[in-house]
């Protein structure tokens, strides 16, 4: 089971690395062919990711706090994804705006007019994806505390139980040596 989990941290790692590329990357329009040359290494390493997380949920037993765990964390890299996927598709935008504002400028310049295009219901489509998962994350934190807390509860019931147990044990020992000694 350790082996899938380690896999599961290296494609983290691969992520992350990529992650750092495409900050670099969208401080300038001119970037924008490298963004998306690294946009596909990120979506592989993001579905080799998947292909690992799923392997390894079914190894997990239901309702156990470690797949509460896992679901935790694999929403956490799934918004993380979901994040860079929005900062790019606005960064594309923005690169789109800024070039066809180059463009029609050029035109202006040369007396023709240019063909405009709205791209913002891609920027609204991400960021509503990204609603959800922050939302989907938010539950799923949310049920492995209760589980957490329902687990801890379920122990000191044990552990109480097991005291109690303990002392009327105690108890009967007690009681048969008085009764040995009559």
């Amino acid at each position: 089971m350790h082996a899938p989990r380690k896999s599961r941290a290296e494609y983290v790692s691969a992520m992350s690395k990529v992650y750092s590329q495409i900050d670099a990357l969208l401080v300038d329009y001119a970037n924008l062919a490298k963004v998306k040359s690294v946009k596909a290494t990120l979506d592989k390493a993001w579905s080799n990711f998947q292909k690992n997380a799923t392997r390894y949920r079914i190894l997990l037993k239901e309702d156990s706090i470690e797949i509460n765990e896992f679901d935790t964390q694999y929403l956490t890299q799934e918004t993380r994804k979901l994040q860079y996927d929005l900062k790019i598709e606005e960064y594309t935008v923005a690169a789109a705006t800024y070039f066809n504002e180059q463009l029609s400028k050029d035109f202006a310049n040369f007396g023709m007019v240019s063909p405009t295009r709205s791209l913002r219901s891609a920027s609204s489509r991400a960021s509503s994806r990204l609603g959800k998962a922050s939302a989907r994350l938010r539950d799923t934190r949310t049920a492995a505390a209760k589980a957490a807390l329902a687990a801890k509860q379920a122990e000191q019931k044990r552990k109480r139980s097991s005291e109690i147990e303990v002392k009327r044990l105690e108890m009967e020992v007690n009681q048969s040596s008085l009764n040995w000694r009559w």
